[in-house]
Parts: structure tokens; C-alpha cells; sequence
């Protein structure tokens, strides 16, 4: 696993790190330091801090590679429990176990993970977790620190990552195998592969959208120049050209058709200057 780097503000590792469990907190710390102020005094954000130690380096850092997010083995979880509720895994008392083996600990359902951070930022009396869900660990009686319900929340986007990224890459390395595919299929495909080795798991490509290989290409390639949603450039897809052609060709179902209504959307953004750059791969005679 990558380490995080030396010297990383704690301000700014907190509002990381609060950004997996629910985004709205994320964005009332970036709104000045008043809000971490007020953090630290309730102690309700700072307890969800996952210390400096074995637990925090157990975790894909967030620049990891994509390549390297699809080999990493995490730790069991629940499907279901008859303890839904988040307030079952909340406890006043202090934790009494303050050094866990986060691989060896089943992780609680979805439903409870999504729902356990902000139940915690709720309370300023709750100061420990139970793991109610956990037969082998609910008669112990004991209690983990509540930064555990961070780290649940970090393998939870893991998973959802996972899930996409291995849909997506999947598929490439079954055309790679296939003895159909073109020489510049091969080639572009492996061009994606690799890319997959540098482009961080937690940055904007989250899997991907299109299904050929050229598109694959354009969504790399728009991570890459740090194209989204809100700049001034856009990168579409091989569909693009076809269906402007259509809209060319239909020019009243053009104007009036829900069918058209993204491309209409998009063509108003370069009308109010909104987007003044648009990229893509035109398909001429078979040949992108």
C-alpha cells in the first residue's frame, strides 16, 4: 500500500478523510476554519481522524493506481443484519480497544456504513462502536474508537471502485485474448491498460462509461488534462459525430426531440461561452 505523505496538514487530512463518510461536512471545513475550530472543540470530528499507525497504512491511499485497486483484498463484510439502526453500534462509553486488525474485522452492511458517520457527527456523546453485527465479536463487550466507522466508510468507496473498475477492465483484457481483434484495437487497448497503472483510483474516472476502446482512450485523456464537468473543455465520445450527423439530418427532431435534448444541452453551453473547447474521434470510413 502507498503511505501517505509526510507533513500532510491535519486539518486537511481530517476534511479528507470526513469527504468518504458524508461530502456536505467536507464542504462546511473548506468553508474556513471556523468550522475545524468547532471540530476540535466538540471533538466529534476529530474522534473520526484515523490515527497515524498499522490501521491508516492497511488503507489504498487515494493515489494508488487503478492496476493496484483491483488486487486488493478487503477485509469481509455483512450483506444483511437485524441491526440496521446505527444508533445499535454507538456507545457513550470510552473505547477499550484502541489497536485493530482491520483485515481480520468484518465490516458492517452498506446500509449501516453509509448511516454510522454521520449518526457519530450527530451525537457529541457517543464515544465508542460496538460491533453488534458481528457474532464473534458482540458477547466481548468490546468497544473500538469511533475513526473505525472512517475506515468502513474508505472500504466502502473501495468496493464501489472495485466494482467499476472491474467491469471495465474485465472486458479489455477478453478482447486483448480474443484473436478477432485488430492490430490497432490491440494496441489501443493496451494503451488503456497501461494507463490504468498511473491514474489514481479516488480521482474523477470512476470506471468506465462507454464500451469501445476509443472511448476508453477519450475518458483517459480527459483525467489526464483535468477536464470535468465544470471546465471550459469537454472531451465527448465516438457517438458524438453521429449523432450530430443525425441532428443535421433531422433538424425539427432535432429541436423538439427528447432524444437530442444532451446535445441541445451541450450546444448551449458553447453558446453562452460556457465551453469554448470540444474534443473527440470522428469515424470516417471505418477508420477512427
Amino acid at each position: 500500500m502507498l503511505s501517505r505523505p509526510a507533513g500532510t496538514d491535519s486539518g486537511q487530512t481530517l476534511a479528507s478523510e470526513l469527504a468518504y463518510i458524508d461530502p456536505v461536512f467536507l464542504r462546511i471545513l473548506q468553508n474556513g476554519c471556523g468550522a475545524i475550530i468547532l471540530a476540535q472543540k466538540t471533538g466529534s470530528f476529530a474522534s473520526l481522524r484515523i490515527p497515524d499507525g498499522p490501521e491508516k497504512l492497511s488503507l489504498p491511499h487515494k493515489n494508488l493506481p487503478v492496476s493496484e485497486l483491483i488486487t486488493f483484498t478487503s477485509p469481509p463484510q455483512r450483506k444483511s443484519t437485524v441491526y440496521p439502526d446505527p444508533a445499535d453500534y454507538l456507545s457513550e462509553l470510552p473505547p477499550i480497544v484502541e489497536t485493530l486488525k482491520i483485515a481480520e474485522m468484518v465490516v458492517p452492511p452498506s446500509i449501516v456504513v453509509k448511516n454510522l458517520g454521520r449518526a457519530i457527527l450527530m451525537d457529541s456523546e457517543m464515544k465508542s462502536i460496538v460491533m453488534v453485527h458481528s457474532p464473534a465479536h458482540r458477547g466481548k463487550g468490546d468497544r473500538h474508537p469511533l475513526w473505525l466507522a472512517t475506515v468502513w466508510s474508505i472500504l466502502e468507496r473501495v468496493r464501489e471502485a472495485k466494482a467499476l473498475w472491474r467491469a471495465a477492465v474485465d472486458p479489455l483484457h477478453e478482447r486483448l485474448g480474443k484473436s478477432t481483434s485488430s492490430e490497432a484495437a490491440a494496441e489501443n487497448i493496451k494503451a488503456s491498460l497501461v494507463a490504468l497503472k498511473m491514474l489514481p483510483w479516488d480521482g474523477e474516472v470512476k470506471g468506465f462509461r462507454a464500451g469501445d476502446h476509443e472511448d476508453h482512450l477519450l475518458e483517459l485523456l480527459a483525467a489526464e488534462v483535468g477536464i470535468s464537468d465544470g471546465s471550459s473543455s469537454c472531451i465527448q465520445t465516438t457517438y458524438f459525430v453521429l449523432a450530430l450527423a443525425q441532428a443535421y439530418e433531422n433538424p425539427t427532431e432535432y429541436r423538439n426531440s427528447r432524444q437530442f435534448q444532451w446535445l441541445r444541452r451541450l450546444g448551449m453551453t458553447f453558446a453562452t461561452k460556457d465551453r469554448v473547447r470540444l474534443g473527440t474521434i470522428a469515424n470516417e470510413g471505418k477508420n477512427h
